[in-house]
């Protein structure tokens, strides 16, 4: 249901799964790396959508040339911040994997969201407070800058979700238990 309202509210088609991300876009939030893990996943039925603004403006330019040159502009969707808590957890649930493309950050509250909203996540080890979170069963960690790993995980979870419904389960019971999200 919550998948449905999302692709029809950023035009991805039925068939498309969902690779989520959220935070402002920028180089330390690894935004510059969604079309590349794209480019490796173009055969594929997956959409990127971004929610975040951009703060800088060469850098958002610069990033919509690299997914018109790349011919990715229409499975790659930049989007603003939602506001909006409901329609905010609504995308979170309906995605079908969470992407945490950081280079650095100390403490991924985005991965805490996905976390509670029971969508698989998948992020760099390495960079920060992901490897904790998602340690233990929790999430899929790939080695750092491995777009090659990130891009197979993704395509993973999102074909199979089955085989992660016991991580999916063991991310949303740390969130309950420890950082009062869900």
């Amino acid at each position: 249901r919550c998948a449905q309202w999302v692709k029809e509210k950023y035009g991805i088609p039925e068939q498309g799964k969902i690779v989520l991300s959220a935070g402002v876009q920028g180089l330390i939030k690894g935004t510059d790396l969604i079309p590349l893990l794209a480019q490796r996943l173009q055969k594929s039925q997956l959409h990127f959508l971004w929610l975040g603004n951009c703060s800088d403006r060469l850098f958002g330019c610069t990033l919509q040339k690299m997914l018109r040159k790349m011919n990715l502009a229409d499975r790659v969707h930049l989007e603003e911040y939602v506001s909006d808590a409901a329609d905010y957890a609504k995308i979170m649930a309906g995605a079908d994997v969470f992407l945490l493309p950081s280079r650095e950050d100390s403490y991924p509250s985005v991965l805490l969201e996905a976390m509670a909203c029971g969508t698989v996540t998948v992020a760099f080890e390495g960079s920060g407070g992901a490897q904790e979170l998602l340690g233990e069963e929790r999430g899929v960690l790939v080695q750092f800058l491995d777009l090659e790993q990130m891009a197979h995980a993704v395509w993973e979870i999102a074909q199979r979700p089955e085989c992660y419904e016991q991580m999916r389960k063991n991310a949303f019971e740390r969130v309950r238990k420890k950082a009062s999200f869900a």
